[in-house]
């Protein structure tokens, strides 16, 4: 009986304690902007914009991590805004911490907006905000606590003793601002900040305790700078503040353009094609290589975690699996001056 107790309490720890109290993480930010960043909603040169990551994270450790997200945004044509620009979007993930039967899993749909204002020329402010509804349920099919014993033996079929609710749901919002431009056919730069939970939802399934989601603060840069016509660099940052957790990430890409065109600084018709190779770092986490391959407006980008935290000697040094694909729609022929980079 003491070592159910033991078990039960480890994966409890580990599933819904400090990991779980955080928001998901992903190593390809750059294929999530609207998730990054409210404010880079409809950032992008298409008529349409969608994404979609799938994550699969600790699977040689029994609590492993399954994230799938997906995004959609598109710039609204409003025809008073001749330089400046609104952008409409939603994003949508899934996530499962934990073994099925034994752990957690989030759904959380965003709706957000952005309105990106012109400076100059070459330079453009934004600022975005997002509404979110999540639903979380803890699955307890394959738990067992002490009510359930018997004297001789687990009887699954009685009552577990504890009381909570499995599901919970909240609403939440989030804001963000970013600074971008353009400022020659060599340079094209991105920063910008944002932050999420500021009412400190209560996430906690259980009747008696809460457990309220600390507001995450993050700022985010990147950077493409041409050395010649046919290959640039891209590097990157990207950090968060949850409570007590923190996390970044940094990197660098190397960009080939195998576009018979050049360079190409942003998204408004062309023939886009390029391949892209590198690799990110998570502080204190893990290093992660990563390919990129572009043409016209479809993308796929594929990365992998190679974990060198004291959690290696659990998972053997596998981390995690990420894949992404992404299309926009382009526009042959854009009479806007509005110019967005590409990264």
């Amino acid at each position: 009986m003491l070592f159910w107790r033991v078990k039960l309490g480890l994966i409890a720890l580990l599933v819904g304690g400090t990991l779980i109290a955080q928001d998901v993480h992903f190593s390809q930010y750059v294929s999530l902007p609207v998730y990054v960043n409210p404010a880079l909603t409809g950032f992008h040169g298409g008529k349409f914009r969608i994404n979609a990551v799938y994550r699969d994270q600790w699977r040689a450790i029994p609590a492993p991590f399954m994230t799938a997200a997906l995004t959609a945004d598109a710039p609204i044509p409003i025809k008073a805004l001749r330089n400046d620009r609104v952008g409409a979007g939603m994003f949508l993930y899934h996530d499962r911490a934990g073994a099925p039967g034994l752990g957690f899993v989030t759904t959380d749909i965003r709706l957000q907006g952005s309105f990106m204002k012109m400076l100059s020329y070459s330079q453009y402010l934004s600022a975005g905000v997002s509404f979110s509804y999540a639903s979380r349920k803890l699955e307890y099919d394959k738990a067992t606590t002490d009510a359930q014993w018997t004297g001789w033996a687990f009887d699954p079929d009685r009552p577990i003793g504890e009381a909570f609710d499995p599901v919970t749901g909240f609403v939440d919002f989030g804001v963000g601002v970013a600074w971008f431009g353009i400022p020659n056919d060599k340079l094209q730069f991105l920063v910008g900040g944002s932050a999420f939970h500021p009412l400190r939802p209560n996430i906690s399934v259980s009747d008696v305790y809460q457990d309220r989601l600390n507001i995450r603060f993050g700022i985010h840069g990147q950077v493409q700078y041409s050395l010649s016509p046919k290959f640039a660099i891209i590097p990157g940052l990207w950090a968060w503040m949850q409570g007590p957790h923190i996390e970044g990430i940094t990197g660098l890409l190397f960009k080939l353009n195998l576009s018979k065109r050049g360079r190409r600084s942003y998204y408004g018709g062309g023939d886009v094609h390029a391949i892209s190779f590198g690799g990110m770092f998570r502080v204190n986490d893990a290093v992660i290589p990563m390919v990129r391959y572009e043409y016209e407006g479809f993308t796929i980008m594929a990365s992998y975690d190679l974990t060198i935290s004291q959690l290696s000697k659990a998972n053997r040094g596998f981390g995690g699996f990420e894949v992404g694909l992404g299309y926009i729609m382009l526009e042959k022929r854009s009479r806007s001056r509005f110019k967005t980079p590409r990264f």
